[in-house]
């Protein structure tokens, strides 16, 4: 930049009155001591310092916090994993306590009816529960046979009416197609259960000259062939007058078949019940792997 020659004066004027400060200022000293400018120098600095060191240690603050809150997370995502794994294996251990509690007594089905049985867990059911069937996790490798008797320490459930090598299909005592031989438990006369399709069954065939009261047992009496004799059917819930021959007797089945999850399919042969086929009997050899 050239000045022009009248502010050159000026200029010059201002640069020794600067030189002449900072010389004074050089030699100058404060009440304690200490040189002017150096003093000037702190003043001068500090608020710039003291920005700096506020800043730094705002981002160095940040910059812990964002670290504690990471493994924070982390932490905390671990341990609700860990949580919900808790929660699985809680639920597991009730699931297996409660089955326990529910198939306590089928031990108990071999020493009051001398019965072979196979335990097996409901898998499916079909809607309306109690008009249909319901299929279980054990078949044909498992020894199952068709018509195999369906029970449980309570009384019988139904029949096995279709079978896979891993699975059966169960038709309950309640769908109307289902029956069972039958008999009262006090004048001991036979007859026949028949499904209605709902929560009751009926029992026919009882002559209305035998007396018959509210809540008498109604046992299988095992002339069907299919279930063996002496299995609990239900109790008596209702006697009327059918016709001039027989009474209409209606029957609450002893197995609540709508809250049932497990049950037991009866391998042992009912006396005279048809012994199985050619055929079956080459399925089940070819399914166990083994030979007769």
């Amino acid at each position: 930049m050239i000045t022009s020659p009248k502010t050159r004066p000026i200029l010059f004027l201002i640069l020794l009155l600067l030189a002449n400060l900072l010389l004074l200022s050089v030699q100058a000293r404060d009440e304690t001591g200490q040189v002017l400018l150096r003093s000037w120098g702190v003043v001068v600095r500090t608020p710039f310092g003291g920005a700096i060191h506020f800043l730094k240690s705002l981002f160095m603050n940040s910059l812990d916090s964002y670290v504690l809150l990471v493994g924070t997370e982390r932490e905390n995502q671990g341990l609700r994993a860990e949580n919900e794994q808790l929660k699985l294996e809680t639920q597991r251990l009730r699931a297996l306590v409660g089955a326990a509690l529910r198939t306590r007594d089928f031990d108990r089905i071999y020493e009051r009816h001398q019965l072979e049985t196979i335990a097996a867990t409901i898998t499916q059911r079909s809607a309306p529960f109690l008009a249909t069937s319901f299929q279980v996790n054990a078949g044909r490798a498992h020894g199952v046979v068709s018509n195999a008797a369906v029970i449980r320490p309570e009384g019988i459930v139904g029949r096995v009416q279709a079978l896979t090598p891993w699975s059966s299909e169960i038709q309950p005592i309640t769908q109307p197609q289902a029956g069972a031989g039958a008999m009262l438990s006090e004048s001991r006369t036979h007859g026949l259960v028949r499904g209605q399709g709902g929560e009751l069954v009926r029992l026919d065939y009882i002559p209305i000259s035998v007396p018959v009261e509210i809540g008498e047992m109604i046992y299988t009496s095992g002339t069907d062939k299919i279930y063996p004799k002496g299995l609990p059917i239900g109790k008596v819930v209702s006697v009327t007058e059918g016709n001039l021959v027989h009474q209409h007797i209606l029957v609450r089945p002893s197995v609540n078949l709508s809250r049932i999850e497990e049950v037991l399919l009866v391998t042992t042969p009912v006396p005279g019940s048809a012994p199985q086929s050619a055929e079956e009997k080459r399925l089940a050899v070819s399914e166990n792997g083994t030979r007769p």
